[in-house]
């Protein structure tokens, strides 16, 4: 398997893992448990999207000349926040069923598993 689709991956364990724990954690925490869960859902997916179009940008931009590169990289980061700041608008125009920190914790999965790559590489990569 190609190293940054191993990479891939590994952050989508770490996106999807992240999501179930910050869920976990605000169902007995949070004292809207149903919205928290839903809002962390749903930042987790978004978490996903905003991989996968980090993924296939990365992939595009290598094989354009530097300008158009440079270009093309500012142009998929401003989607990227775009894609961030659309599941905290939903949260805060409809809280009675997506709560907002919920939406935060599910988006910062994202960091969340570009901190624990190198540890979830160490526990899969001998497996495949």
């Amino acid at each position: 398997m190609r190293e940054e689709k191993q990479t891939f991956l590994e952050m989508l364990i770490g996106i999807i893992g992240s999501t179930l724990l910050f869920s976990i954690i605000g169902a007995v925490i949070a004292p809207n448990r149903g919205t928290f869960v839903l809002g962390t859902f749903l930042g987790g997916i978004i978490a996903i999207v905003i991989l996968m179009q980090l993924y296939r940008s990365i992939e595009r931009a290598l094989v354009m000349e530097t300008r158009a590169a440079e270009k093309y990289a500012v142009r998929a980061a401003m989607i990227r926040l775009g894609l961030m700041c659309i599941p905290l608008v939903i949260s805060i125009l409809l809280p009675s069923i997506f709560n907002v920190l919920g939406v935060f914790f599910g988006l910062l999965g994202l960091k969340f598993s570009a901190y624990t790559q190198p540890f979830v590489h160490k526990v899969i990569a001998p497996k495949i």
